[in-house]
């Protein structure tokens, strides 16, 4: 009997709770993965803390776990106050409001205190743990989460084939440009980010801009493989129909809490009228990090947001900054919702455009757009349509890009 070949997938990001774009991508790539014939491994260090229990159900015993060691004490306390105050509690939400101001607790935001060399943010046990998975598995394959883990690649030899995902482009990019630098989790050089990106044989960027972007920069090889998202086994069309809310799902990074503002100051007001603030529903952790939270329905964190998006008319990405793919457009285009999106939102997914999701350039069109949806069956059903067309669509040319990089 044929084995499936190996790939091993190193990560200071866990898979599970499945609620971030990061979290969300190494887990649908796991998907892909297993979908195009190969057996993905994961060797995970809580570089970001996760929910174990939950990752070694859905992993098995193809999940390895190294723990990542504290570079400082100050990192060391606030993550201990991560684990030790409720997430849902009075204490909780202050820390979380502060997030941004003065450090999160874990060393992706504490980075951005000081520039640190990419390696500097590698666990050096990892390296002795990929030796011992190799023998056991003889992988073909390795992939790096982030140019943070790139380091593991130069333990396994020439015969498995080396990637870097990318989720991002930081020094290389123009992020710097267009988001205040306290925006940005890490905090590395040019010099370092084009040394880990050609440790691989090929960078795995998530749209087409990050992938030019990379090339121009000197990264010898940079292939496209957009966020595989989760389609919905049930797109609920009645259901949608039926709703009159208008839903924004966010972890509470800064670039949404922006986008949010900008919707509550700018488009809202446009819409009073015929809208109510309540029937604009928010939901994730953007709850705890907002100070001052527009008169929305805020639910917090939601287990299970399939029954949330089923109840949806409408979706919206009013983001004007940021870096990658916008996980929270292709995830409504996954769950077959009509979507309005910045034309910056759009960006990896332009060809879907008027088709799949409307595109709106100002708030006055970014509030016509909700108007037809909201007011209109007829439009509604055309763009749930269109986002479910396009959603499968894109996880074939997804799966397609992957396996050939794979097999390159």
């Amino acid at each position: 009997m044929n084995r499936p070949p190996c790939v091993l997938i190193v990560s200071g990001c866990a898979s599970h709770p499945s609620e971030g774009g990061n979290r969300k991508r190494l887990l649908n790539l796991a998907v892909t993965l297993r979908e195009i014939g190969w057996k993905p491994v994961l060797l995970y260090t809580d570089f970001l803390p996760g929910d174990m229990a939950a990752m070694r159900q859905w992993w098995g015993e193809d999940i390895h776990y190294q723990p990542y060691r504290p570079g400082s004490w100050k990192w060391m306390f606030k993550r201990l106050a991560r684990r030790v105050i409720p997430e849902h509690g009075g204490l909780r939400s202050w820390h979380r409001s502060r997030l941004y101001r003065w450090g999160s607790g874990d060393p992706k935001q504490d980075a951005l205190m000081a520039r640190v060399p990419v390696d500097g943010y590698y666990e050096p046990a990892l390296d002795g743990m990929i030796d011992q998975l190799h023998t056991r598995y003889h992988f073909r394959a390795v992939i790096a989460q982030f140019v943070i883990m790139s380091r593991a690649l130069l333990r396994l030899d020439g015969q498995v084939r080396k990637l870097v995902d990318t989720h991002e482009v930081f020094a290389l990019g123009d992020a710097w440009k267009t988001a205040a630098p306290a925006k940005l989790w890490l905090k590395i050089s040019p010099q370092d980010e084009l040394m880990a990106l050609n440790r691989a044989d090929t960078a795995l960027a998530i749209q087409r801009h990050d992938a030019e972007t990379m090339r121009k920069a000197g990264v010898r090889d940079a292939k496209v493989f957009g966020h595989p998202v989760e389609i919905a086994s049930d797109m609920a069309v009645e259901a949608g129909l039926a709703s009159k809310t208008i839903l924004f799902i966010s972890r509470g990074h800064p670039f949404d809490v922006a986008g949010l503002e900008w919707f509550a100051r700018e488009v809202f007001p446009k819409m009073a009228s015929w809208l109510k603030p309540e029937q604009v529903v928010v939901a994730g952790m953007i709850k705890d990090v907002m100070v001052n939270r527009p008169p929305f329905t805020f639910l917090g964190r939601v287990a299970d947001l399939a029954p949330l998006y089923a109840h949806t008319r409408a979706v919206i990405a009013p983001l004007h900054e940021g870096t990658g793919l916008k996980i929270k457009v292709v995830e409504g285009l996954g769950f077959g919702r009509a979507l309005v999106a910045t034309p910056f939102a759009a960006l990896g997914v332009e060809d879907g455009a008027n088709r799949a999701f409307s595109v709106a350039a100002s708030a006055d069109e970014f509030a016509a757009s909700l108007k037809r949806i909201m007011q209109d069956d007829d439009e509604c059903k055309r763009l749930m349509s269109g986002a479910a067309e396009y959603a499968r669509r894109w996880n074939r040319d997804q799966a397609a890009a992957l396996q050939a990089v794979l097999e390159a």
